[in-house]
């Protein structure tokens, strides 16, 4: 079989940089194989019974098995759907599947004698990591959407107990001590939660890096090694001893986006897997530093797993959907620098790589050509550095800005969209700022106390007057009391809080006629009515009333009740059921109105329902790439503000999902032209739009944790309302 040398794949692979860069040495090891599995691998774990790999396949919805003697898949399963996490149980011989996009929350258990899956289990929502106890012979279930961890008793695969934890992403076992390692991504708290396996309680919570993600074991000094995915900034690997439970040294700087960790035995070391660097650290656990960075090509590496057997590392490559056999052994020599030093070029020339010299490139497809021969680099590439790095930019102007209009023109990409922000008018004690009107610091009203987080009341009368625009009255009232509280005689308020009150003694009032009148004489109109009565009382709170008045509704025609049963489990959280009511919904629409009665308004109506509810729905379901093209569709035909909005919300969805790159490119358009610099703002925007677009609310407390309490106090109460309370709201349109 064709050995490769890894450490050369992607040396030149960024040959079009033309300034200086650190000499990045990486060792030369032994690629052995280059396996094919299925659509998208992330997870690995290794079979010692049998020397076999198992790779979860996340978007073939499958299973690859591949022998560890050939190297080759020698079965395929399919499991649930999108497998994200999976783990050995080493005393009844199975592989256990963590199931992340699947509505049922399950995990699939694979028998590895038959290689046929022999039992779907229910756990929490969004299982994200899975990790086997070897002393009690369970298998503990991370479930990212319910912040939970199962546990499951393996001898009849049954649930025995479930844990409260943060927001878990990777799980690993301290087999010296019988514990449990949780790596909380999905919140701000940026800790490890270490649970006793004796009871099944949190005893102690560790605070690490930003954004925890991947974790292992190193069963030879009895430590446990964090990879902390900061999104590109300073990412690195905290090292906790488990002896004290306590963060050791310094943190170990990595690559960009560690994702997986894992532990080689034989040699000591860890092997960190940086998704968005496309490389990994190896780091030795004698010195806790980085000896090697392997270069692995643009593959997206994900997982990767140790073959104790054969002292070799099993890495999935997620873009190219393979598996990469890697020879852990000592590398033989020093691979050449990652990026070689820049050749001075005089104006209007540029270096070639093939010929080594400066030459004069005829046309932007030559241009291109010469530092991408395969037509494999992401255009975006080029646009991203010119961004980015002052020195790229220096250079392309200086050797194309006479050829090219701009680097659009030049790499063949359409010029995002430049919106002229015009000038607004701002309330009292509010200031226009990038377009923007913020509380103003300097505004004085007197207040009640001098406490450093006073509430600034400009900024709750804005908030209870939004509240009240969104039908949610009983919290608009609350906030018309805090600002009375602080001005008794503000007018506004006062007018404010009367409306709410009316507002919601009719919702209530129209509840008792509702109770009272079981047999009305038109059907079909009280079921529209009560439907609506029903989201109505979602606003309110009347969580319980809301549930049984679409009962009542559905009782009477079975149409109408889909929009109320749709939005109930919106706000109960239960985005598949809500999924299915919103196609119930829309084919309803498609497929019983007369297309030459209906009216253009309820067509928009119809199409903007869908719109709200169904990015809401993916968002929370975590069908990235879904939302992505749906919303690209949705806004082919709209206006110039929501395309620029739409940069922002592509942004969030790839930050969320991972995609740093494609994040990093759509944020920077949207804050460029929408003239946001400052962080503070950046912070805001995105805390907002996390918040009131996506309902992703420990996302929006990540960021509006950076925000001042006496500008944003309201803002940040409100955040933390809905994830006490648990529950979500109606999507606004």
């Amino acid at each position: 079989m064709k050995h490769h040398k890894l450490g050369f794949l992607v040396i030149f692979a960024s040959s079009l940089v033309m300034l200086s860069t650190p000499a990045i040495h990486a060792a030369e090891y032994d690629i052995l194989a280059t396996i094919t599995v299925g659509t998208s691998p992330r997870a690995i774990a290794f079979d010692s019974a049998n020397n076999r790999m198992y790779v979860a396949n996340y978007d073939s919805y499958d299973v690859s098995v591949i022998s560890t003697a050939t190297n080759t898949v020698i079965k395929t399963i399919t499991v649930g759907t999108s497998p994200r996490a999976i783990a050995f149980d080493s005393a009844n011989n199975r592989m256990y599947v963590a199931n992340l996009g699947d509505a049922s929350n399950s995990v699939s258990v694979i028998s590895t004698a038959t290689n046929t899956v022999i039992k779907t289990i229910t756990v929490g929502s969004f299982p994200e990591g899975i990790a086997f106890d070897s002393a009690n012979n369970r298998m503990y279930v991370a479930n990212h959407g319910s912040n939970t961890v199962s546990v499951i008793r393996t001898s009849d695969n049954t649930v025995i107990d479930t844990i409260d934890v943060g927001s878990p992403d990777g799980i690993a076992f301290d087999s010296a001590n019988n514990r449990m390692y949780v790596a909380n991504s999905g919140d701000a708290s940026n800790s490890v939660f270490v649970i006793s396996t004796a009871t099944n309680t949190v005893i102690k919570t560790i605070t690490v890096g930003t954004n925890p993600q991947g974790i292992a074991f190193d069963s030879a000094n009895n430590r446990m090694y964090v990879a902390n995915n900061n999104l590109g900034n300073a990412d690195t690997v905290s090292v906790i001893s488990t002896a004290t439970n306590a963060v050791i040294g310094t943190p170990i700087g990595v690559g960009n986006g560690p994702r997986t960790i894992a532990f080689d035995s034989a040699n000591n070391r860890m092997y960190v897997v940086n998704s968005d660097s496309n490389d990994v650290s190896v780091i030795s656990t004698a010195t806790n530093t980085v000896i090697d960075t392997i270069y692995v090509g643009k593959n997206h590496p994900n997982g990767i797993a140790f073959d104790s057997a054969n002292n070799r590392m099993y890495m999935t490559n997620s873009g190219a959907n393979t598996v990469y056999v890697i020879d852990a052994g000592k590398p033989t020599k020093s691979a050449p620098a990652y990026e070689p030093e820049p050749t001075k070029c005089d104006t209007g020339t540029i270096f070639d790589e093939k010929t080594q010299t400066c030459i004069v490139p005829s046309d932007r497809t030559e241009f291109l050509k010469t530092y991408d021969p395969d037509g494999k680099k992401d255009p975006q590439n080029y646009i991203n550095r010119y961004l980015n790095e002052p020195k790229y930019k220096a250079w392309f102007d200086k050797n194309w800005g006479s050829k090219y209009k701009n680097i659009y023109e030049a790499v063949g990409l359409p010029e995002p969209i430049k919106l002229q922000i015009n000038k607004i008018t701002c309330g009292l004690g509010t200031v226009s700022k990038n377009g923007l009107c913020i509380p103003d610091k300097n505004y004085k009203k007197p207040l009640s106390n001098t406490n450093p987080t006073e509430r600034n009341s400009v900024t709750l009368m804005k908030k209870a007057d939004a509240y009240f625009d969104y039908g949610w009255y009983d919290k608009a009232q609350k906030y018309y009391d805090d600002v009375l509280k602080l001005e008794p005689n503000n007018q506004n308020a006062i007018k404010g809080k009367n409306a709410a009150y009316n507002e919601k003694r009719d919702i209530l009032f129209r509840l008792s006629i509702a109770n009272l009148n079981s047999k009305p004489d038109d059907k079909l109109i009280a079921a529209a009515e009560l439907t609506q009565l029903s989201d109505d009382l979602l606003r309110i709170h009347r969580i319980s009333d809301a549930v049984k008045i679409c009962n009542d509704a559905e009782k009477l025609d079975h149409r109408f009740p889909l929009q109320c049963k749709l939005h109930i489990a919106i706000v109960l959280g239960k985005f598949d059921e809500a999924q299915k009511y919103l196609k119930q919904l829309v084919d309803l629409f498609e497929t019983s109105v007369d297309p030459f009665t209906v009216s253009d308004s309820q067509v928009l109506n119809v199409k903007r329902l869908e719109w709200t509810e169904k990015s809401l729905i993916l968002y929370h379901l975590k069908k990235y790439d879904q939302l992505i093209s749906y919303m690209d569709e949705y806004l082919s035909t709209t206006n110039q503000q929501q395309t620029l909005d739409s940069y922002l919300i592509k942004g969030l969805i790839y930050e969320k999902s991972g995609d740093n790159k494609k994040a990093n490119y759509y944020l920077n358009i949207f804050f460029k032209y929408a003239g946001v610099a400052q962080q503070d703002r950046i912070d805001v925007t995105k805390a907002y739009y996390y918040s009131e677009f996506f309902q992703d609310y420990q996302k929006a407390k990540f960021y509006a944790d950076k925000l001042s309490d006496d500008e944003f106090f309201a803002f940040k109460l409100d955040i933390a309302e809905h994830i006490n309370s648990k529950t979500y709201r109606l999507p606004i349109r």
